[in-house]
């Protein structure tokens, strides 16, 4: 299996389990946390002894270098079952997270490049099982970033690669003459088409089929109904009184084992969980981030290790209450304890 031709440098790392055992079905997109070019990176990977790799390093500057072989299982996901079935990128970028055009701009190039050669459609779920996966899903981490995130839940990602293979993001289709009508889809989160209750032409008959806990997307993935409401001033405040509509956090909470296994992270319905006791359970990775006060060693890689890193929950709104369970809904449709949240008073 060749390379991609966009590649201008290889140097192949040791840091790698060779031939893959499994057909290359995904594409999974890292960020470096550097402002590095991809030889920068290839070569780091070849000369660290952290074990540690991608298949791919794109550039700040927009370069393409090879550091595992394609057809060969990069150390990039946290998890074998990824790395065997996904082609990994790790992509430079900015002190905010997000990627220069130039970067971007080759991540999508590159990506197209793959899912050509690979025969795969390239598309994010939500879950485990999209062609389009993050590192987050499968650890504690922050990796992809912020921004490539919102890209990639969004659709954009998706949608931009399939515009450089060619296909109508929205249809999967060749180009057509005109473009597809814009829908209106109603769901409990943009990155949970499951959860749709339907597809309208018509706004107005899109917001009349959205109950609550769901939201009217737009074709790219914007929220368009309920509008959500500006953050609320003040400071952030604990033991306070929660009601819909409130933006909430958690303070620093620890991590425990599922009963019944040795992990403190689990696969619950097809989203990889952390046990939080104080929150009444498991957290989806997406939605939470290593506390500063995390004891597991290096509380700065955002990496739960072990039972003694901490973690917090990431700013939510609280779109229902139960009183009589102390529990609140947050806007990906799951229920926590409200007793180590958060709010602005």
């Amino acid at each position: 299996m060749a390379n991609s031709s966009l590649a201008t440098y290889r140097n192949v790392t040791g840091n790698q389990s060779g031939q893959r055992t499994q057909k290359i079905t995904k594409i999974t997109p890292h960020y470096m946390v550097a402002a590095w070019s991809g030889k920068q990176c290839a070569d780091y990977f070849a000369g660290t002894g952290r074990q540690a790799s991608s298949n791919y390093c794109v550039g700040v500057n927009g370069d393409i270098a090879v550091s595992v072989d394609e057809n060969c299982r990069a150390w990039a996901s946290s998890s074998e079952w990824n790395d065997q079935r996904a082609v990994t990128i790790e992509c430079g970028n900015n002190p905010d997270s997000s990627l220069p055009a130039a970067a971007y701009n080759s991540l999508v190039a590159l990506c197209a490049d793959i899912c050509k050669r690979n025969g795969i459609n390239p598309h994010y779920d939500g879950t485990v099982n999209g062609s389009i996966t993050m590192h987050q899903q499968f650890a504690a981490t922050s990796c992809p970033g912020p921004w490539l995130k919102n890209k990639i839940i969004s659709g954009q990602f998706e949608n931009d690669i399939k515009a450089k293979m060619g296909q109508n993001p929205q249809t999967n289709d060749k180009p057509a003459q005109n473009a597809s009508k814009a829908l209106y889809r109603v769901r409990k989160s943009w990155a949970d088409p499951k959860s749709q209750l339907g597809a309208f032409a018509s706004l107005d008959n899109a917001k009349k089929a959205c109950k609550a806990g769901y939201t009217v997307y737009d074709n790219n993935g914007k929220a368009v109904y309920p509008v959500a409401a500006k953050p609320a001033a003040g400071k952030w405040t604990q033991n306070c009184i929660l009601k819909e509509g409130d933006r909430a956090k958690s303070v620093s909470c620890g991590i425990a084992v599922f009963p019944g296994t040795n992990s403190a992270i689990k696969n619950i319905d097809g989203v990889n969980c952390v046990n939080v006791p104080a929150l009444g359970g498991g957290v989806p990775l997406l939605d939470v981030t290593e506390a500063s006060d995390s004891k597991d060693g290096n509380p700065k890689d955002n990496y739960l290790a072990n039972t003694n890193a901490r973690i917090t929950m990431d700013e939510f709104t609280v779109t229902g209450i139960d009183m009589s369970k102390d529990t609140v809904q947050v806007d990906n449709a799951y229920w926590v304890k409200a007793g180590p949240l958060m709010a602005r008073r």
